[in-house]
């Protein structure tokens, strides 16, 4: 009895200490301290504070999942004795998070700070688009892709709100029973949405820096001893071209994963690589926040640096 009092001790001691350090073991925390520390006379700049909220309103994300596992746990049971799907060993008689208020505070008001933040890091592209080209339909058709990529997030909160409250119990009349199977649905055909408004997005920053990223390469082509690294490192607009075609390129991956994984929940039948599709939907998403970060501070490490001969001062 003492043993099992003094882990429920230690885990919320662990969960009070992964609250309170959420804002620093963030991922994108250590980018944004090296952003600020490079922007500390200019820090109130429209990109920095970009970079800052995006960073905030991820965390507190992270805040509000941790501080959700503070509320009360019912007792679970395992359900070995159900064939209910492949791979089912580890299911119980109730589903994560187990109660309304958990997925209240823990998923759905999390997820309004993830994708806050997401919608506020997605205007870096815009931003940085708007000033390297200079024509004004470009600039236009990205910043209608970019209004849609956020108006598809602003739905994508929308989906925890849906069909609140749940029924979270997995046995219902003696049989398997799924009350989060119409979010499931409704989520991830978002999520397949939000891709492809995302994928227009990209293509649309890309078909617009392209005529300026060229211009620069051919500048380059002058001085034999810059490799793509070295270019990579000083001009911006191919960091943002080569994330962007990365990408685009994994599209066609997780797309269609989550189309199977859709097709598989209606059938109540989820295996293989389509258990749990979520991990591979953040691989761009990481991709693309970090670069926004890095981008940044090889911007302004090469603004101020004395080799820099252009006025990128309003970058």
């Amino acid at each position: 009895m003492y043993s099992l009092l003094s882990s429920q001790t230690f885990s919320r001691i662990d969960l009070y200490e992964k609250i309170i350090f959420s804002y620093i073991t963030n991922d994108f925390f250590p980018w944004v301290c090296f952003i600020l520390l490079l922007n500390r006379k200019n820090w109130k700049k429209p990109i920095v504070l970009i970079l800052i909220f995006h960073w905030f309103f991820r965390a507190t994300g992270d805040v509000l999942r941790a501080v959700s596992e503070l509320f009360y746990k019912p007792e679970t049971v395992p359900l070995n004795n159900f064939i209910i799907m492949e791979g089912s060993d580890d299911l119980t008689n109730i589903q994560w998070p187990y109660t309304n208020e958990r997925w209240m505070v823990g998923n759905a008001i999390a997820h309004v700070f993830w994708f806050t933040g997401e919608i506020i890091g997605d205007w870096y592209l815009y931003i940085r688009t708007k000033a390297a080209t200079t024509n004004r339909l470009k600039n236009r058709i990205v910043l209608g892709f970019c209004l849609a990529f956020n108006l598809s997030k602003l739905f994508a909160m929308y989906t925890y709100f849906a069909y609140y409250p749940f029924d979270l119990n997995m046995i219902k009349d003696g049989k398997y029973f799924n009350g989060l199977l119409n979010f499931n649905i409704l989520w991830w055909s978002t999520v397949v949405g939000y891709h492809l408004i995302g994928f227009g997005y990209d293509f649309t920053v890309i078909y617009a820096l392209r005529t300026e990223l060229f211009d620069k390469l051919k500048e380059y082509k002058t001085f034999k001893k810059n490799s793509f690294v070295d270019k990579f490192k000083q001009i911006s607009e191919l960091r943002i071209f080569t994330t962007m075609i990365a990408t685009l390129l994994f599209l066609p991956i997780i797309v269609p994963i989550i189309i199977i994984y859709i097709k598989e929940t209606k059938n109540k039948h989820v295996d293989g690589v389509c258990k749990d599709p979520d991990p591979l939907r953040q691989v761009p998403l990481s991709l693309c926040y970090n670069l926004i970060y890095i981008d940044q501070i090889l911007l302004r490490n090469y603004i101020n640096g004395p080799h820099n001969n252009r006025n990128y001062k309003n970058n």
